[in-house]
């Protein structure tokens, strides 16, 4: 995936998030190179007084487009105001 892929998926996610949580996340994604050449993708949800794994999610996989398919899947099958 080059940069702008990259971009365009992120913003695809952020959107299926505030549209899920009818608020805005409180922290921009972030993606990881990994030592072993995996790479990661982490998303967080508005609700920064839940615990991390309730307001967290990452997803590590081989590829960036691997680890945003499962990023977005996971944005998409949370409930209203539900990150866990």
């Amino acid at each position: 995936m080059n940069p702008q892929e990259i971009a365009a998926r992120l913003v695809e996610i952020h959107t299926v998030m505030v549209d899920r949580f009818d608020a805005q996340p409180w922290s921009e994604p972030t993606l990881d190179v990994h030592q072993s050449g995996k790479v990661s993708v982490t998303i967080y949800g508005p609700d920064l007084a839940a615990p991390k794994s309730d307001h967290q999610f990452t997803a590590t996989a081989d590829t960036f487009e691997e680890a945003l398919d499962a990023a977005l899947a996971f944005a998409r099958a949370r409930g209203h105001r539900s990150f866990a």
